[in-house]
């Protein structure tokens, strides 16, 4: 195997390995590789997986690459995985989505203290945004959110009303 097959190779595990995209940089600092090897042999595998039948494929948006699902596979991508939430978490989740937009003190005054740490844990996975409001915050889902969980709003619901008996 040559030289550049193999470090197609690496980038290729590196994609696979991140959650997240990856940028050029940060790739050569993960892989301590030159940027300047980093091109010819990422290039190469864009081209190899615009070729193939597969489904999987490489995305590149805002100069960070990811290896993901095609668009066409999204729904059955979305049915298989969904991210495991705590059971507390996802209460708190569950009231910011019915509730929405919702001031951070309402989730607060509704859930405790904890619920700071959810609000944070959910902003960090890119499930609710926060927008300053006066002296606090609104909460509402994210897009991500709304593509990764497709709750109805009875499920919601339920969860809401199981987070106000549990208080």
């Amino acid at each position: 195997m040559n030289e550049t097959e193999s470090l197609k190779n690496e980038i290729e595990v590196l994609l696979y390995c991140r959650n997240e995209a990856v940028s050029l940089k940060e790739i050569g600092e993960l892989l301590d590789i030159k940027r300047s090897q980093i091109e010819p042999a990422l290039g190469e595998l864009l081209r190899e997986y615009d070729l193939r039948e597969t489904g999987l494929c490489i995305l590149c948006h805002e100069g960070k690459y990811a290896l993901a699902a095609r668009p066409e596979y999204e729904s059955l991508v979305r049915r298989l995985i969904k991210p495991e939430l705590r059971d507390a978490l996802l209460k708190t989740l569950a009231i910011i989505a019915l509730k929405q937009p919702v001031r951070q003190s309402d989730i607060v005054r509704r859930r405790g203290s904890i619920a700071y740490e959810h609000i944070h844990d959910l902003e960090e996975r890119k499930l609710i945004v926060r927008e300053k409001s006066g002296s606090s915050y609104l909460l509402k889902t994210s897009p991500k959110f709304n593509r990764d969980y497709d709750l109805s709003e009875e499920k919601l619901l339920a969860l809401s009303e199981r987070a106000e008996a549990d208080q």
